[in-house]
């Protein structure tokens, strides 16, 4: 394969989780108003999504190398955005960390 082309998926994947990471904190007031809860509550999103992606930092490489490192980004990225469609659909703070 193309080594641009493994470069260039590796990018926008790096770049769509820290915009992603990033973009939660701008929301902040919306999420409060929205949800109807405190910013102290609030930011327990952030701290719930660096916390996780931290915490399989190493079980992710690790699996990637049994498994294989294509398998493991195709299917972590399926994860990434069926996570972010779920949180869109969260009716309270809860369901959202």
């Amino acid at each position: 394969m193309n080594k641009w082309v493994v470069l260039g998926v590796a990018s926008i994947g790096t770049l769509s989780s820290t915009l992603d990471g990033g973009a939660v904190s701008v929301t902040f007031p919306a999420l409060v108003k929205a949800l109807d809860t405190d910013t102290s509550t609030v930011l327990w999103v952030t701290v719930a999504y660096w916390v996780t992606a931290v915490g399989l930092l190493l079980a992710m490489g690790w699996l990637s190398d049994v498994v294989g490192r294509r398998r493991v980004f195709i299917a972590g990225s399926v994860l990434f955005a069926l996570g972010i469609l779920l949180s869109s659909l969260s009716v309270n703070i809860w369901q959202l960390i």
